[in-house]
């Protein structure tokens, strides 16, 4: 539906997570995207379990 213009539009401006470019990484870190990506995600996992972790660690 609509006309020939807005289809055009809308075809240029892709939500294709793979048609997108790889964020740039930061050139101050020796990590890829990837890499930081990974390490991120696991302190976050870390951090929502930090109390729990904290108190098993001091125990042992």
């Amino acid at each position: 539906m609509g006309c020939k213009l807005s289809q055009l539009a809308a075809s240029e401006f892709t939500n294709d997570p793979l048609a997108r470019p790889p964020p740039t990484a930061d050139p101050r870190s020796p990590l890829s995207a990837k890499q930081q990506y990974c390490m991120l995600a696991s302190w976050k996992g870390i951090f929502r379990q930090i109390e729990k972790t904290g108190i098993i660690l001091f125990v042992k």
